[in-house]
């Protein structure tokens, strides 16, 4: 070991050009040899670049690049995080718990009115004068909110009828030809989105009302299990020599922490390290990634973080190991990023981001 440090140490060092700027950085050429093929060739081989010891590197950013080098001397890099703002809480965390409440007062709200219909309506037929004045108005008052919330609940289930008919039409449609208008992609993943949050809707309020067997999952918690197994050996489409997917520790996050170039960081860098086939880089950085992403919480104010990131995987040149690891997250995540009018315009614009996020969200129903 101590011999590979003293020939790396006594190399002569390889300059690098980089960015727009070219800002020039060294890197021991020995230790360059040792990190993949294609640098060994670019350092080693015939081409002028080996003969001068530089290269210029234009398309990649200057921060890629220091992360890679950090990589290169210690194994491991650094990603800066920017935060927003500062809260004593979490707001979006507030603003979950504070509609949890509101919807469980309603829930007892009506379940309370629902029992004082049935008190009255007992004590007007067993009482030989009837109700008074001010019991009889309470009841047509009552009677009356309970009619509307049947109302709208037929209008509920009707329009749900109507989503699953158009829903069975699209599926059919895409079964027919080979790529649906985009107002049509649009519009089948809307509706799956619908559909899957309905029947996890319902499989929670069933919760309520009886214990789920053990191992029983609902489509989102199967699907979140699957992101979370998926294994870092997909960096290099073969076996890990690592073993299973091992996470890295990532901390959770607040809604005011941008986590936006933290995820576009190890991206890039992973892109980096499959263009110049530095496996290890490419474990570590697919690693990092997917440990941010599991331990990320999809805050309101953080759904833009997510969208910038599969903008990167769909209109750049990006590993299929990446966009289908970002493409899994998104279909996790669904019901929060379809708010987003920007995530929207990404499926319309990119047949593949739609075509994959359909095939997810079908296969899991």
């Amino acid at each position: 070991m101590l011999k590979v440090t003293c020939s790396i140490a006594s190399s002569v060092p390889f300059r690098f050009l980089v960015g727009p700027n070219r800002r020039e950085f060294t890197i021991h050429s020995a230790l360059l040899s040792y990190l993949s093929p294609v640098l060994d060739k670019l350092v080693n081989g015939s081409f002028s670049e080996a003969a001068e010891k530089c290269v210029t590197w234009d398309s990649v950013d200057e921060d890629t690049f220091i992360r890679f080098w950090q990589y290169a001397y210690t194994g491991k890099y650094t990603v800066d995080l920017s935060v927003t703002g500062l809260q004593s809480e979490p707001q979006a965390a507030q603003e979950a718990e504070k509609r949890t409440a509101q919807e469980a007062v309603e829930a007892a709200t009506v379940a309370k009115e629902e029992k004082e219909i049935v008190q009255l309506v007992v004590k007007r037929d067993n009482t030989l004068r009837g109700l008074s004045s001010k019991d009889e108005r309470r009841l047509i008052e009552l009677q009356a909110k309970a009619a509307r919330r049947a109302a709208r609940e037929a209008e509920r289930r009707a329009e749900i009828a109507e989503e699953e008919e158009e829903l069975t039409e699209l599926l059919r449609m895409q079964d027919r030809r080979p790529v649906l208008a985009a107002e049509d992609r649009e519009r089948l993943v809307h509706l799956l989105e619908r559909q899957s949050s309905r029947k996890r809707e319902g499989q929670a309020a069933s919760e309520s009302e009886r214990e789920a067997p053990p191992g029983e999952l609902t489509i989102r918690e199967a699907q979140w299990n699957a992101f979370k197994r998926q294994g870092a050996s997909a960096s290099s489409g073969t076996s890990s020599s690592t073993g299973p997917f091992q996470r890295a520790a990532a901390r959770s996050n607040q809604a005011h922490e941008d986590y936006t170039s933290t995820f576009l960081s190890h991206a890039r860098l992973y892109v980096f390290a499959e263009c110049y086939g530095v496996t290890g880089l490419m474990e570590l950085s697919l690693n990092e990634l997917h440990a941010a992403l599991v331990a990320f919480t999809l805050y309101e104010e953080r759904v833009n973080d997510v969208v910038e990131l599969v903008r990167y995987c769909y209109e750049n040149l990006v590993p299929d190991a990446l966009r289908e690891m970002i493409t899994l997250y998104s279909v996790c995540k669904i019901e929060k990023l379809w708010v987003s009018e920007e995530f929207q315009a990404l499926v319309e614009a990119h047949g593949e981001l739609s075509r994959s996020l359909i095939g997810h969200m079908v296969k899991a129903l």
